[in-house]
C-alpha cells in the first residue's frame, strides 16, 4: 500500500472515530445523552417531617360507683414536639367537663343515683402545633336509690 492510501485511510479512520465520539458525547447536530454530570442539578426528595403526637395516659376510679362521690379522671400527659402542650380537653357522655390550658392531672365529677348508667369519659390533649392525642374509658355508676 503507497503512503498515500496508509494516509488516506488514517484519515479516513481518524474521522469514523470522531464522528463515533461526537454522535456518543452529543455534537453540534446530535444531542449529547444526560449524565449523571451534565444533569441539571435538582434537589433531593425529602421525607414530610414526621409528626410527634402527644403521648396520653387516662385512669379512672372508680370504674364502678356505688354511692353518690366523684369518679376521678387522672391524666398523663407528654409532648414530644419540644414545643409545650397547650390544652386539655376533658368530655363525659360528649358534653364539655374540662377546657384547660394549666394541664392538671387530675379531675373528679360528682355522681348522684340520677346519673345510673354507663358513660364516657374522653380527655383530648393539644400541643402547641396543634397535633391531638385522644383516649377515652367507659365507667358505671350503681348507686342504690334510697
Amino acid at each position: 500500500m503507497s503512503n498515500t492510501t496508509q494516509h488516506r485511510v488514517h484519515l479516513l479512520t481518524s474521522a469514523l472515530a470522531l464522528v463515533t465520539l461526537l454522535a456518543s458525547c452529543g455534537g453540534p447536530s446530535t444531542p449529547a445523552a444526560p449524565s449523571a454530570l451534565s444533569a441539571p442539578l435538582s434537589a433531593a426528595p425529602t421525607a414530610a417531617p414526621k409528626v410527634q403526637v402527644p403521648e396520653l395516659r387516662l385512669v379512672t376510679t372508680p370504674r364502678r360507683l356505688l354511692r353518690d362521690g366523684s369518679v376521678f379522671f387522672f391524666i398523663t400527659s407528654r409532648d414530644h414536639s419540644g414545643k409545650g402542650l397547650t390544652r386539655t380537653e376533658v368530655f363525659v357522655d360528649g358534653q364539655p367537663f374540662v377546657d384547660d390550658p394549666d394541664q392538671y392531672n387530675s379531675y373528679g365529677k360528682y355522681f348522684t343515683a340520677q346519673s345510673n348508667g354507663e358513660h364516657t369519659v374522653r380527655v383530648v390533649v393539644t400541643d402547641a402545633l396543634g397535633v391531638q392525642a385522644t383516649t377515652e374509658q367507659t365507667f358505671n355508676v350503681e348507686i342504690a336509690k334510697p
